[in-house]
Parts: C-alpha cells; sequence; structure tokens
C-alpha cells in the first residue's frame, strides 16, 4: 500500500514538474522600429525623432529591461536608406554606416532601401561593409551582387529569452518598384514566406514575420499562411497603438504591429514566451521620441559627418537658402489634396505641357512647417532618387493614358490607403463594399471621357517605370523624360513668383470629394 502511495506522489511530482502548464515562462522585450526615411535630425513633428534621439531611446528601454532580468530583442523593418537629401551623404554610404550604429539585431531591407537598383545598392554594400543583419527572403540576389549576397539573408535564427526565435524578413513586390531590381528581381512573398516560415516552425520554437508589406497585406498574409506569431510591419506607416488580431488558417490569433514612420515614435512590446504555447502580450505601446531626451553620442557624431558630406556636395548656404515664405506647413497628399502637393502636381503638369499632373502620395517625404522654405525642405518632400549619380533626384516625364485607366489608378491608390495626388482635374468619388462610383469628373473643367487619351504630367517613378518595365508598357504610354528635375522645377516656380509668399491669393486645390467605405 505504501509502495503504491509513493508511486503515485512520485508521477505526479513528475507531470507536475514537465506538464507545459508549468514550463517556466520567461518575459522578453521587443523593440521595434520602421520607415526611418533617412530621417536622422528630426521626425515631421517639431521636437520629435532623430536618429541619435532614437538611439537614445531604445537604450534607456533595453537598460530598464536588464535591470528586471528581461533580455531585449530590437528590430528594424525597413525604408531606411531613401526619404530626405541624406540619402547621397557620403555617396549613398550615411545610411547604412548609421544602421550599424543603431545596434539592431535584425532589419528588412524595404523598396526604398532598394529603389537604387541591384548594381548601386551591391556597390554601396561593398563600400560600407555593414555588420548589421539584413533581411529579404524574396529578394532574389544575382550571381554577380557578390555584396548583396554575402549581407541579405533570408531569416535569422536567435534565441532569447530562452526560446529559438526565427526571424524572417519580406519585402513588398509590387510592380511599381519592383521593377528597380533590375538584375535578380523580388519574388512572391506569399510564395517565398509560406515555404519557409513553414520549414522555420518545425525548427524553431517561434517565428516573427519582420515585414515590408503594409499593413493591408500583413493581415491578408496572415490569413493565408501558417505558423507566423509575430508580425512586425511597416510599408503603410501606420501607428498602431494597439496591436491588430488576424486568424491564421490553424485559427491561430497572430498579432500585427506597426511604429509609424520618420522615428516619430518606438514599438516597445512585452511578451511571455513559454515554448510549445502561443506567444503572449503582456504590454505593448508605441514611446514618442524626444529630441531632447537621451541621445547617443556617437550617433550624433556620424549625423554630422553625414552632414559635412552633404554641405561639401551641394554648399552649406546653397542648401539652407530660403527660396520662399510659406504661410501653410507643407503637408504631404496622403488621403487628399493639399495645397504644397498640389503645387507639385502643378509643377509636374506645366514643365510636361500635359492635360493632368498626376503622383502618388507615397513618393511624398517629410512635412515641413510654415515659415522660410529653404531648398533642402523643397527636397526633402519630395526625396525620390534612382541614381546617386544624379544629386538633384527624378525628373519629370510625360505620358499618355485613357481616361478609363486614369480612373483606376485613382481607385487602386485608394484601395491600398494612398492617394494620387493631381493637377487640373476634379472629382467625386464614393466607394462602398468595393464597388467605385466617380460623379462630376472634369478635366479642365470639361466633362472627363473613359475613352479620350490624355497627356500626364508625372515623375520619373512612373514615367522611367512605363518606359523600363516592357516594350509593351512603353508603346502603350508612350513616355518621354523632359529632363527636368522635379525640385529644380518646383523652385524655378517659386522663383517665377519673386518669392512671394505662398501660396498667392489666386492658388486653388482640386475640388476632390471623396467618400469611402474600404472593406480588408
Amino acid at each position: 500500500m505504501r509502495s503504491t502511495q509513493l508511486w503515485h506522489c512520485l508521477i505526479v511530482f513528475w507531470f507536475a514538474i514537465f506538464s507545459p502548464a508549468n514550463v517556466s515562462a520567461k518575459l522578453l522585450q521587443i523593440i521595434h522600429t520602421n520607415d526611418l526615411h533617412a530621417n536622422f535630425d528630426s521626425s515631421d513633428t517639431p521636437g520629435r525623432g532623430g536618429y541619435a534621439a532614437v538611439k537614445g531611446l531604445i537604450d534607456s528601454l533595453r537598460d530598464a529591461a536588464a535591470l528586471k532580468g528581461i533580455e531585449t530583442l530590437t528590430v528594424d523593418a525597413g525604408d531606411f536608406a531613401d526619404g530626405s537629401i541624406y540619402r547621397y551623404a557620403e555617396k549613398g554610404g550615411a545610411p547604412l554606416r548609421l544602421m550599424d550604429a543603431m545596434g539592431y539585431d535584425a532589419v528588412t531591407i524595404g523598396n526604398h532601401d532598394w529603389l537604387i537598383g541591384t548594381s548601386q545598392l551591391d556597390g554601396i554594400f561593398g563600400m560600407v561593409r555593414p555588420h548589421t543583419r539584413y533581411l529579404g527572403a524574396n529578394i532574389a540576389i544575382p550571381p554577380s551582387s557578390k555584396y548583396l549576397a554575402s549581407h541579405i539573408e533570408s531569416h535569422t535564427v536567435l534565441t532569447r529569452a530562452g526560446a529559438r526565435i526565427g526571424i524572417v524578413g519580406l519585402t513588398t513586390s509590387d510592380l511599381i518598384y519592383s521593377w528597380r531590381m533590375n538584375e535578380g528581381g523580388i519574388d512572391s512573398p506569399k510564395k517565398v514566406g509560406a515555404d519557409l516560415i513553414s520549414k522555420l516552425k518545425r525548427e524553431t520554437d517561434y517565428v516573427f514575420l519582420l515585414s515590408h508589406l503594409g499593413h493591408r497585406k500583413d493581415k491578408n498574409f496572415v490569413k493565408k499562411v501558417r505558423g507566423i506569431d509575430l508580425v512586425i510591419g511597416s510599408h503603410s506607416h501606420d501607428f498602431l497603438y494597439d496591436p491588430v488580431y488576424r486568424e491564421d488558417p490553424d485559427s491561430r490569433t497572430v498579432p500585427i504591429v506597426q511604429a509609424g514612420a520618420h522615428g516619430e515614435v518606438v514599438g516597445d512590446l512585452l511578451v511571455d514566451l513559454v515554448p510549445g504555447q502561443p506567444l503572449k502580450i503582456i504590454r505593448y505601446r508605441l514611446i514618442p521620441v524626444q529630441s531632447r531626451g537621451p541621445r547617443d553620442p556617437h550617433v550624433d557624431d556620424l549625423v554630422k559627418k553625414a552632414r559635412l558630406s552633404l554641405e561639401e556636395q551641394y554648399g552649406a548656404n546653397w542648401l539652407s537658402e530660403p527660396v520662399a515664405f510659406s504661410q501653410v506647413p507643407m503637408l504631404r497628399p496622403d488621403h487628399g489634396p493639399t495645397v504644397w502637393g498640389t503645387f507639385y502636381a502643378d509643377t509636374l503638369r506645366e514643365v510636361a505641357k500635359a492635360d493632368i499632373g498626376l503622383d502618388i502620395s507615397g513618393y511624398y517625404g517629410t512635412n515641413q512647417p510654415p515659415g522660410p522654405i529653404t531648398r533642402e525642405a523643397l527636397y526633402n518632400f519630395f526625396p525620390r532618387t534612382f541614381d546617386l549619380k544624379t544629386p538633384y533626384g527624378w525628373t519629370i516625364w510625360k505620358v499618355r493614358a485613357p481616361g478609363w485607366l486614369i480612373k483606376l489608378t485613382i481607385t487602386t491608390a485608394l484601395k491600398f490607403g494612398g492617394f494620387c495626388n493631381t493637377s487640373n482635374i476634379s472629382y467625386d468619388l464614393k466607394v462602398k463594399n468595393g464597388k467605385v462610383k466617380f460623379k462630376n469628373f472634369k478635366v479642365g473643367g470639361k466633362p472627363f471621357s473613359d475613352t479620350k487619351i490624355y497627356s500626364l504630367g508625372v515623375s520619373e517613378g512612373i514615367g522611367r517605370g512605363s518606359d523600363e518595365i516592357s516594350s509593351y508598357l512603353r508603346a502603350f504610354f508612350k513616355p518621354k523624360d523632359t529632363g527636368l528635375a522635379v525640385w529644380s522645377a518646383v523652385e524655378q516656380r517659386l522663383a517665377d513668383m519673386n518669392k512671394a509668399t505662398f501660396p498667392p491669393p489666386y492658388f486653388e486645390i482640386p475640388k476632390v470629394m471623396i467618400d469611402e467605405d474600404l472593406q480588408d
């Protein structure tokens, strides 16, 4: 009898120790950023951001967690290189050097990091030889790009808080961007990601997706792909103050987080890890980055070095010279027309001598405050380049397109959370349950025709894309490069106003009314 009781006690003791409910849980702090866009000095919001302040906050959070015995994982989800004039600093090497100094455990390559093309990107990686882990599982790297091949991985596996964590990096494959990876290419995120995540799920305790797909696509990705435990997103610049949850094909609930853009906030996620059990979120918050808060002196020094590089290239006085005085802030046309967005679209149309000016809100950079507008501010409002050897950014192109395609472009941009910034057109648009209806669509005050071929002034992002993606698109759109940079053209239009206070009394923005009810 006593022997039976002894065995019973031993069995209870054994299962009490080794049952899943009693496996020791460990906390892990995950610090994440995204879409820094080379905003070395500050973010859109006065008093916020700057790489040195971002690094100072990250270090403060990491140190506070360490005092409690909590380990930290620090990641960035991409778009760190292109988005300000600092893209040109140190022959394009400054963004990679700054990311090395930030101390990330893993960084995904975003579309604005590879828009300079395969060859130039390979050259910059060869020049800098960064030590940061860069991820891009669906980036097809050609054999000729030896530096990209040695520095960009599909995934990494790290041990934190006693758990093996697989981190997969995926970048957007949207054709509007992907054609720039003209050697190699960008493969389907879903196909590449599903296979890799399935493999890692068998080999690790948790799989995190470090995604540069955008929030809408992140949600759809989770619905279709098994095995993800956490999505850390980017690309769409969403400030997610609470995790967004979606169920995967196995009805597992997966959290999705994202930390805005431009280093304005840092994401701070505290999770409970029990191998064999779902990840549990204990705390999540977006912490504002105060420019006057703790700063990292080494990062500050690197930013100063990058600034000197720019001043040597352009001239300090030339960059800082005011070319206009604005009574209104320079606001991106994110979700509708703005004064300065319209001025840029008008410039595209006038330089191209076209019926319509059209561009995409995602091409615009950082908002600027009212007051004196410098040359540098003009560039940072539209900070795009394909070639580091052309230091004035994208040029203005002229293309042609039928009316129905112009409408389709406008509605597609809306469905993906963007906006088509236009000149010389007006319309009312209603989107409900995925159905689109236009009313009062006019060009130059005249009725719009779906079948008419219109000429459009566009930026190089659209014009050169239609020229280089395929011969069919070239024949259809008939693209032509005016050779004049957007930056130079905008400055010239302001000069023609004799540096008058902007906007002038006669200036109008397009009459665009949008009633949206878009579905996931």
